[in-house]
């Protein structure tokens, strides 16, 4: 590994599984919001978060109280959580962290029915994700039921894994991806992936693809587009994912 990275940790942590998987790079509400036409309502929100006015929490429950009121249903959900299948090497990495006595988990700000079908696909035993949604008998949305695991929620839930397995944060690693990764990624050991420039300077090392994230899993130091070894982001919450 990478200085600054644990060799063999013993818990390699997926900040989504969208790192995983071929499916295009717009979030999920951002997909179902668009495919009920109410992408001015999404945007909306998403100001209303990033200005600091909702909580990730609040933000989920109102965008899920539009998506009930506008009739979304399970056929729109199932059809923005659907992917092209797992990414070139991505198989191969979660094979590599196995083979040294490693641990692939998920833990992601997202919807949990995206993890569960990410985790069938590669094996995948650890999972916990933000979002799981409700649907009523006819297949119409009603609510989505959240776990407060994004942004600072994220590091509380990473610990709770961790030393639920008798490790330390200093022991595994973060794959980040996205703006709910970074609490996290100032915490522990952390690879940011194909990650935004506030994403990378979070964490200590940035990798472009997953060829790259194969050789630092295969304990290899090239490959990577930036070593960061000195962490420019202090452990704040970023709203805007």
């Amino acid at each position: 590994m990478l200085k600054n990275l644990p060799t063999q940790p013993r818990l390699v942590i997926f900040g989504s599984p969208n790192i995983l998987i071929q499916r295009p790079e717009e979030t999920i509400w951002r997909t179902i919001f668009n495919s009920v036409g109410e992408q001015d309502v999404y945007d909306n929100l998403r100001r209303s978060f990033q200005r600091g006015q909702l909580t990730p929490s609040q933000w989920a429950y109102q965008s899920s109280r539009h998506l009930t009121n506008v009739g979304t249903t399970k056929d729109i959900y199932e059809s923005a959580i659907s992917f092209n299948g797992l990414k070139d090497y991505a198989q191969e990495v979660i094979d590599e962290i196995r083979g040294w006595g490693g641990i692939p988990a998920i833990l992601s700000g997202g919807f949990n029915d995206l993890g569960l079908k990410v985790a069938r696909l590669t094996g995948i035993e650890q999972i916990i994700s933000q979002a799981t949604p409700i649907f009523d008998d006819y297949g119409k949305f009603e609510r989505v039921v959240t776990l407060n695991c994004d942004y600072n929620g994220k590091v509380d839930f990473a610990k709770a894994i961790t030393h639920s397995m008798g490790f330390g944060l200093e022991e595994c690693v973060l794959v980040a991806e996205g703006e709910g990764d970074v609490a996290l990624g100032t915490s522990m050991p952390s690879i940011a992936f194909g990650a935004h420039r506030i994403v990378e300077r979070a964490c200590d090392a940035a990798v472009g693809d997953m060829s790259d994230l194969l050789y630092i899993v295969q304990g290899t130091s090239i490959g990577t587009e930036e070593n960061l070894l000195e962490r420019k982001v202090p452990h704040t919450v970023l709203i805007g994912n």
